[in-house]
């Protein structure tokens, strides 16, 4: 992480940011993204999980399960 904050002053910003590349990139090499949507419907499920047991939240431990949490 020092590393990545030290160099922060000599990069420069995206002339147009876009996700496209990097979607496209991770999808080449298998890699599965979920998207905002996903992810508030794993954290509203972790959350009732919690609820359930008494805490804030109860983590999913594997990915399978957040997948299916999502309905994906």
């Amino acid at each position: 992480m020092k590393e990545v904050l030290a160099d922060l002053p000599g990069l420069r910003p995206c002339e147009e940011p876009d996700s496209a590349a990097v979607r496209s990139l991770l999808g080449s090499r298998g890699v599965r993204v979920i998207g905002y949507e996903d992810w508030k419907k794993i954290n509203a499920a972790e959350i009732k999980r919690g609820r359930a047991v008494g805490k804030p939240r109860e983590k999913f431990v594997t990915v399978q399960e957040m997948l299916e949490a999502a309905g994906l």
